[in-house]
């Protein structure tokens, strides 16, 4: 299975499992990657995608968000939400399956986003629940070739 950067500059300004009040889990659930508005947003792994738009997915606090199906990359299926995009690439998200690589949106500030433009990547094993089936996006990020140099700047997890 390929794995692909999520942007051009993978520079997370919040880490998984940061505590905090601002998210309804407690923590956060998912990577923020720094970005100017309108930079692509690159899908990790391959796979289907089972949601593009703003309603419906998994909720409107993500905005505009595309889901991705994929097989492989750890055991059993891994649903991976790009949240907060501008707009997503439909020549791309339209056909229904993509390949690690594929430009699938535009990072933007749509949903939840007080910090301004930015991706925030979310990775949740089945049987897709919210808690306790998130998993730190780093992990999956590791396993490119050859490997990413992230830099972080933001919050160091407690």
């Amino acid at each position: 299975m390929t794995i692909h950067k999520p942007t051009r500059y993978p520079v997370i300004t919040c880490a998984y499992g940061v505590k905090g009040h601002a998210w309804a889990a407690g923590h956060h659930t998912g990577t923020d990657f720094q970005g100017q508005f309108g930079d692509p947003v690159f899908a990790v792994a391959g796979g289907e995608i089972i949601h593009s738009g703003r309603m419906h997915g998994w909720g409107l606090a993500y905005g505009v968000h595309v889901i991705i199906e994929s097989e492989g990359v750890v055991q059993g299926k891994l649903q991976t939400l790009y949240a907060h995009l501008a707009h997503v690439n439909l020549d791309v998200v339209g056909k229904g399956k993509v390949k690690a690589g594929d430009i699938i949106g535009y990072i933007g500030a749509s949903g939840n986003a007080p910090t301004g433009p930015h991706l925030h990547l979310e990775m949740r094993v089945s049987p897709f629940l919210y808690d306790n089936k998130t998993i730190d996006p780093e992990s999956v990020l590791k396993l490119a070739k050859p490997a990413l140099p992230i830099k972080k700047v933001g919050p160091k997890k407690k």
